[in-house]
């Protein structure tokens, strides 16, 4: 066709002619000359159009109406006939509906004329949604006349059907708004920031989004400024908190200024009491830090805030997003229980799920809640494909095709087993390897040709061959593994090695039963530079002679290792074989998944304070028929199951926080570990031992953490000293003494409830008594004789129920110490707030959510 100007092209006609790409390309080209601007379409309108939703519906009739003016036809019901429009049959519709606005209304202008003004920008949002609802009507019916249902259904209305229930309901009903969008923002580098984002037009509160934060930060502070006062909220990772602002303006600041994510938000002034519509939500197999959601599982009707997640019988992480019209939202976790249920509040109205197994979640919400939606499953990033598929089927092939791909290519297996006699090494990929600067297998990715991992099985052909040792210092480009098995019959060093570069591992099993010293995955950092950056997710390494995962030499800069989603069990017989291990300076984070049956540690790294740290979040681990214990771990949202049947304990690199562990902690020296709102949980009933027990030279902090069912709660007289240690605001039930002191340490215990206490609430020497500060506490049975009661201590039954939260009736209720702790905020095990108010703070360890006014931070899970 020849060229011409999209004018040319539609003062003709000649659409008949054209692709529905042409059109679409001369309609664009005429909006930006239109709006004399070289912008692209959706950047004019966006800035001009407030309700983002309608962006898209807004752009096409635009666009229809510059159709119509060049055709020459100004009814858009005539163009509707024209079947030279039919590829632009949204747009006319669009058009057709804000003609017929425009000719109800006797007015002349577009659709912001008719529903935006700014009397709506100073009313609240209920206000708001009834003013432009009766707007509708008066259109309709004219002024004072008719009625919401007849405006929704009248006939007079036939044209504007769709349209009307997605821009008036879902817009003018404020199921989304035009000012409620998720922002990103810089927080200032400041305890006491300014006033910088205006909240008006109905909110009366942000919602703050945490996202990922560093795997060696336990928690941040966020300092908020309203009304010309600040205050200072604990945030954690993963986490989404509604943070009241009365005075209409609100400012952001941390220590380092680092980004957060906001939106304003309209708190919820009663909990929710009625849900019934049920339904099953389709959740996406995916989890952090790799899950980005596609739809909706969950819709609410306008104006609905709250929906519940039900148990069905197994506890798990369930993380949820929610989306704007535009952007979804970082991701927030909770814990699901196997049994009862957990309300959330909602800022938006779309809500996806997910969690690691990709289970189905049960769901309640209100009136008009849609519940279901597609299940999606998350993946790593892998080379792409631009070059040649090598499909190979015997063990030539595969080392043939090895030593001919080059960047780009990708080598699949045909079921079977491929029983290597070679090593592979970066030097068996001849053609990629120190060409154009490439090293090894960089660029390539070897898969099973399809997902089912058992079917390609790469082994060894005689002890000593078919290990893998990819030494890819310097790559810029992933390395891919997907689909496959490696089983491995011996070896002298590891089975799988990745020395430094990039690598994506997906989908894979790693297993092997004989040979020397044999780790199923080992994988090699960098002290400097060129470290190794490796994904591994859904990846199995099992029944090894040694580690299962051995990791080494590194630093926290050079270097990023993550298991998301993968097992390790059953490693080796000596002491020092463990599940997950790694030495020498190289940090790894683990993300959900399980790791099991270790014959002392399932993880370990060295020893505390030790520079190379395990960071969990969301793992489980546990014993199987040996034992589960870890040490010098740093834990997040985990669960810790039965450690062995005689009870070593475990330790925190750095922090263990919102974790179930059904063992205890022992500290070996002074590491300054926190431990804050963990449930331990003594289930098995296994010995006489200890929530926590800190070894001499410890200083620690303990807080907001529940002790149940141990020989004693908290146990500090394990030697002299010097140790410094907090112990507030615990919960300690069942327990046979719910906390001891024999030593001269400096301690403070302020807030704690002791419950149901076999013998006694606090067992203390008057040494142990000479060095500390108490107050505030409940002790159930009573302190013995050498205790000096604060001046606010009870002696009484504390109020807590079957989940340890306050009762309505009990000792635990707005009765904490109110200068206590100078922050709000905080997570315990299961997802709920630590604190609620600055200014009243229960007893004990949890806070039942509850709606306080003018509290700081207003509930989002209860």
């Amino acid at each position: 066709m020849a060229a011409c100007s999209p004018s040319d092209l539609l003062n003709a006609n000649p659409f008949v002619g054209l692709s529905a790409g042409q059109k679409l390309a001369a309609e664009c080209e005429l909006v930006r000359q239109w709006a004399g601007s070289s912008e692209t379409v959706s950047q004019i309108l966006a800035r001009a159009w407030d309700f983002k939703n309608l962006s898209e519906g807004t752009a096409l009739a635009v666009e229809a109406g510059l159709l119509a003016e060049i055709a020459g036809e100004s009814n858009p019901y005539v163009l509707l006939q024209n079947n030279g429009f039919v590829s632009l049959d949204s747009g006319l519709v669009w058009s057709a509906k804000l003609a017929r606005l425009q000719e109800l209304a006797g007015h002349s202008g577009d659709i912001d004329s008719l529903f935006l003004n700014n009397h709506f920008e100073s009313i609240d949002q209920g206000l708001a949604m009834s003013a432009k609802l009766r707007l509708l009507c008066d259109l309709a019916y004219g002024t004072g006349s008719g009625s919401a249902t007849q405006a929704l259904t009248a006939n007079a209305f036939w044209v504007m059907g769709e349209g009307l229930t997605k821009a008036c309901i879902n817009e003018l009903l404020c199921l989304s708004s035009s000012s409620a969008t998720i922002e990103t923002i810089v927080t200032q580098s400041s305890v006491t920031p300014s006033e910088t984002l205006s909240v008006s037009g109905g909110y009366d509160s942000v919602r703050v989004w945490t996202g990922e934060t560093p795997v060696t930060e336990p928690w941040f502070f966020l300092y908020v400024t309203r009304s010309g006062v600040t205050s200072k909220i604990k945030m954690n990772r993963f986490e989404a908190r509604v943070v009241n602002v009365p005075g209409g303006s609100i400012g952001f600041g941390t220590s380092d200024g680092r980004t957060i994510y906001v939106a304003k938000d309209v708190k919820d002034s009663a909990l929710g009491t009625s849900f019934p519509v049920s339904g099953t939500a389709n959740a996406d197999r995916a989890g952090v830090p790799i899950w980005t959601p596609s739809a909706p599982h969950i819709t609410l009707p306008a104006g609905e805030r709250q929906y519940e997640l039900v148990g069905s019988g197994t506890e798990r992480i369930v993380f949820v997003s929610e989306y704007d019209g535009t952007t979804w939202s970082p991701a927030r976790w909770l814990r699901l229980p196997a049994s009862g249920s957990v309300r959330l509040h909602a800022t938006f109205g779309q809500i996806a799920l997910a969690n690691y197994d990709g289970a189905t979640v049960s769901v309640n919400g209100p009136t008009g809640t849609v519940i279901g939606g597609t299940s999606a499953s998350a993946s790593l990033t892998f080379p792409s494909v631009t070059g040649t598929t090598r499909n190979v089927t015997s063990v030539a092939e595969l080392k043939t095709a090895i030593g001919a791909a080059v960047a780009g290519d990708e080598i699949v297996l045909a079921s079977g087993t491929y029983a290597l006699d070679v090593n592979i090494t970066a030097a068996s990929f001849t053609a990629n390897n120190g060409v154009g600067g490439r090293i090894g297998a960089e660029g390539i990715l070897i898969r099973g040709a399809t997902t089912d991992r058992t079917l390609y099985v790469i082994s060894c052909a005689a002890n000593g061959q078919g290990d893998w040792n990819l030494n890819q210092s310097g790559a810029t480009l992933r390395t891919g593994f997907k689909d496959l098995t490696f089983t491995f019959g011996g070896s002298n060093t590891a089975a799988f090695t990745t020395t430094r570069g990039r690598f994506s591992v997906q989908n894979c099993r790693f297993t092997g039963t004989i040979g020397a010293s044999l780790d199923c995955f080992n994988g090699i950092g960098s002290t400097t530079t060129n470290g190794l950056y490796l994904d591994c997710y859904q990846v199995q390494a099992d029944t090894s002679i040694a580690d299962c995962w051995n990791f080494n030499d590194g630093n926290t800069t050079a270097n990023r290792v993550r298991l998301i989603d993968c097992i390790g069990h059953t490693s080796g017989a000596a002491s020092s074989d463990q599940c997950v291990t790694t030495h020498n300076g190289l940090p790894i984070s683990l993300y959900g998944g399980h790791y099991y049956n270790s014959h002392t540690n399932v993880m370990a790294n060295g020893g505390p304070g030790i520079v190379p740290t395990t960071h969990c979040f969301f793992v489980r681990v546990s014993r199987s028929a040996r034992q589960g214990t870890t040490t010098n771990v740093s834990a997040y949202g985990c669960r810790l199951e039965q450690p062995a049947t005689s009870i070593i304990g475990w330790v925190a690199s750095l922090y263990s926080v919102a974790t179930y562990a059904e063992l205890g902690t022992r500290e070996a020296s002074n590491n300054n570990a926190a431990y804050e709102g963990n449930l331990f949980n003594n289930a098995g009933a296994i010995g006489s031992y200890y929530a926590y027990f800190p070894n001499v030279s410890t200083t620690t902090t303990f807080e907001r953490n529940v002790c149940t069912a141990f020989s004693i709660g908290i146990r500090m007289d394990n030697g002299a000293g010097p140790g410094v240690m907090s112990a507030n605001r615990n919960s300690l039930i069942a327990n046979t003494l719910g906390c001891s002191k024999t030593t001269t340490w400096t301690s403070t215990l302020l807030g704690n409830v002791s419950k149901d206490s076999v013998n006694q609430g606090m067992s203390i020497t008057a040494t142990g008594m000479a060095n500390t500060v108490a107050n505030y506490n409940v002790w159930d049975p009573p302190a013995d004789a050498d205790y000096v009661n604060g001046a606010n201590d009870v002696s009484a039954e504390a109020g807590l129920d079957a989940s340890y939260l306050p009762t309505a009736a009990g000792n635990c209720d707005g009765t904490g110490d109110p200068a206590g702790m100078d922050w709000v905020g905080g997570t315990d095990y299961v997802g709920f707030l630590l604190e609620i108010s600055s200014v009243t703070r229960d007893r004990g360890a949890r806070c039942r959510p509850r709606i306080i006014s003018n509290a700081e931070l207003t509930p989002d899970i209860w």
